[in-house]
């Protein structure tokens, strides 16, 4: 099992809005992996969104974005 992190900067305030389209895209979004975690951030660097996806291996991870058109 592998794991891909991603981080994303947004605009101050932006956070509301993100986790709202992020929250009507995982439904589609699942489907080809699973969502291991999500968060945003409260302290530190602000404005941020992190998600956590797991695949099976690389070779999984490589073929998503075909399996997502």
């Amino acid at each position: 099992m592998i794991y891909e992190v991603r981080t994303y900067d947004l605009k101050p305030g932006a956070v509301p809005q993100a986790e709202e389209a992020f929250a009507e895209a995982l439904p589609h979004r699942k489907k080809l992996s699973p969502l291991a975690a999500f968060w945003h951030t409260e302290f530190g660097p602000l404005n941020q969104i992190i998600h956590v996806w797991g695949y099976e291996d690389l070779e999984e991870r490589e073929n998503i974005p075909q399996r997502g058109k």
